[in-house]
């Protein structure tokens, strides 16, 4: 998986848990909402694997805005952090 892709996978994997707990569903529920097998619910969980769009799309809506909007952030800064320390090994700054 590419670097922001392990990023979505960990960001998401964290959240469908949290958000599997506070509906009380169970992970072959959950997979139901998604339209998804019941592996391919667990592996996203664990990080497996990165969410494709189509679960995407069933996904978000579950999320309250206030999540939504904390999602996209996150994912905003982690990429920024990423793009910052990839410049920094292309061009490092001089010691003086």
């Amino acid at each position: 998986m590419g670097s922001y892709t392990v990023l979505l996978a960990k960001l998401i994997s964290k959240e469908l848990l949290a958000l599997r707990r506070r509906l009380s569903l169970t992970q072959e529920a959950m997979a139901e909402q998604l339209h998804i097998s019941c592996r391919a619910y667990g592996d996203l969980e664990r990080g497996k694997y990165a969410i494709s769009d189509a679960t995407l799309m069933f996904l978000f809506p579950m999320f309250a805005p206030n999540v939504q909007q904390w999602l996209f952030r996150q994912f905003a800064e982690d990429v920024h952090a990423i793009e910052e320390s990839a410049e920094q090994v292309n061009h490092p700054k001089p010691i003086l």
